[in-house]
């Protein structure tokens, strides 16, 4: 959500910019423009992109319009009702997996149920995450790569564009047409830095960041189930798991179940 605010924002502020100049926005349409820049940079991403892994490619994309901040109190709690739930039946939730924490706690309390240990569910899900942390580095790293060409194929367009007005000075072309037809060679320059600065680039940071939350909520999953496995008690678990999110994140539930006792019995 945030990568389409921003990427609004920056619309809008060129936007204004052309306004302001006082030029009419069909000053800057370009077909040869538009189609050496998005054609050689649409050209260079099928080459050299991970389309194996392009479910992945496709999920991470709409995270960048879609993906909502994770609600990191009620995720704790949320795990701690797991941790008490599997200390009570020894039997493994049921988890409906979206992303790669729920994948974890499935799995891990599923190894559980099978018998094994802490420290072998710990391996064997610390690799799941490192894996999924490197697909994801993987793929920020082409989108990122990728933003070096759109101002390179809009170098071309714009010597395109020279060749073009060169040819018609040569014919006795007037000043006036001349000018127009530098303007317009310009323009392709101008799209390449706006696709790779505006668009390309931003969205391979976005990628980076949400695999690096992704991999901090998994940790977090990690250790709840580390905790349920090894029967640990409900302060540990707490004071545990919060230290893995900021101050403002953490959660109280000793408190809050002491306050809902209260309630029950003011109530009876």
């Amino acid at each position: 959500m945030n990568f389409l605010i921003g990427l609004f924002i920056s619309t809008a502020s060129i936007i204004a910019a052309i306004i302001h100049l006082q030029t009419g926005f069909s000053s800057y349409y370009d077909f040869v423009a538009i189609a050496v820049v998005l054609g050689g940079t649409f050209a260079v991403a099928i080459i050299t992109f991970p389309w194996k892994n392009s479910s992945e490619l496709w999920r991470r994309l709409g995270h960048l319009f879609f993906k909502k901040s994770t609600n990191r109190k009620l995720l704790l709690s949320q795990y701690f009702g797991h941790i008490q739930n599997y200390a009570q039946t020894r039997s493994a939730p049921e988890i409906k997996v979206k992303d790669l924490k729920d994948e974890v706690i499935r799995d891990g309390f599923e190894l559980g149920s099978l018998g094994f240990t802490s420290d072998k569910i710990r391996s064997i899900l610390e690799e799941r995450i490192y894996r999924s942390s490197v697909r994801t580095h993987k793929l920020a790293n082409s989108i990122r790569s990728l933003a070096k060409y759109p101002p390179a194929f809009g170098l071309a367009g714009t010597v395109l564009g020279l060749i073009h007005l060169m040819r018609g000075i040569s014919e006795g072309m007037d000043p006036a047409e001349t000018g127009f037809r530098m303007a317009i060679a310009l323009l392709a320059t101008f799209y390449g830095l706006i696709v790779s600065n505006m668009i390309v680039n931003p969205a391979g940071e976005s990628v980076q960041k949400f695999g690096e939350e992704d991999e901090a909520e998994a940790e977090i999953a990690l250790e709840a189930v580390i905790l349920a496995i090894e029967q640990k008690s409900l302060l540990e678990a707490q004071e545990l798991l919060n230290s893995h999110v900021p101050p403002g994140d953490r959660v109280d539930i000793i408190h809050q179940r002491m306050q809902e006792s209260m309630a029950e019995s003011e109530a009876a």
